[in-house]
């Protein structure tokens, strides 16, 4: 995940008056790149357990709306 897309999105969210510093861009980052790997992660888990996927599977759809992404069904 570039550091571009995540300024690119912020940006494409946040009100024009706010400015973002490249410190929070670089945190935001981290803590999404953290995010992703740790959703791999229990996703590996998850797919061995028919609970473990509905847990996964409302986790997911969780994380999306809190970060507001509106990505379609694979």
């Amino acid at each position: 995940m570039s550091r571009d897309c995540v300024r690119r999105e912020l940006r494409s969210k946040a009100p024009q008056e706010v400015r973002l510093s490249s410190h929070a861009v670089r945190t935001l980052t981290r803590e999404a790149e953290e995010w992703a790997s740790d959703l791999d992660y229990m996703a590996g888990l998850a797919m061995r357990h028919r609970k473990g996927r509905q847990l996964i599977k409302r986790d997911f759809e969780t994380g999306k709306q809190m970060l507001g992404l509106g990505l379609s069904r694979v």
